[in-house]
């Protein structure tokens, strides 16, 4: 399935595939494939939000859209330390809905709710 088709189909299908691009696919592409993958995602995502607005759409499709583009896109990512029983980790993460994701965390899994916890973090980008 074309990615430009799937990002404003509106189906659970379509909602899901962004997860599994991140597991299964993601370690296959080159940096030219992830660039364009990142602006098929974002050019659809901008056509959808200009044809009419869909609540729905925007919580719960958009946002699995937009979490696989960032986890591409290294412009979007930061350096994340945190402090967790005295060890101090770095993580490469990305801001998805007002909260860090892991990068590797992400395409291992294909989950944007898997997040740093903010409890934990030392150290962010202010944006």
């Amino acid at each position: 399935m074309a990615i430009r088709y799937a990002v404003g189909r509106k189906t659970i299908a379509c909602s899901s595939l962004p997860g599994g691009i991140a597991r299964e696919y993601v370690h296959r592409l080159n940096d030219q494939q992830k660039v364009m993958i990142v602006k098929d995602i974002r050019s659809e995502i901008e056509m959808c939000r200009g044809f009419a607005r869909d609540e729905m759409w925007e919580g719960i499709d958009a946002p699995e859209w937009e979490a696989l583009a960032d986890s591409l896109d290294t412009k979007k990512h930061h350096q994340i330390v945190t402090d967790f029983e005295g060890k101090k980790q770095t993580h490469t993460a990305f801001l998805n809905d007002g909260r860090w994701v892991s990068v590797s965390d992400y395409h291992r899994t294909g989950r944007r709710n898997y997040t740093i916890n903010p409890d934990y973090i030392i150290q962010q980008p202010t944006l």
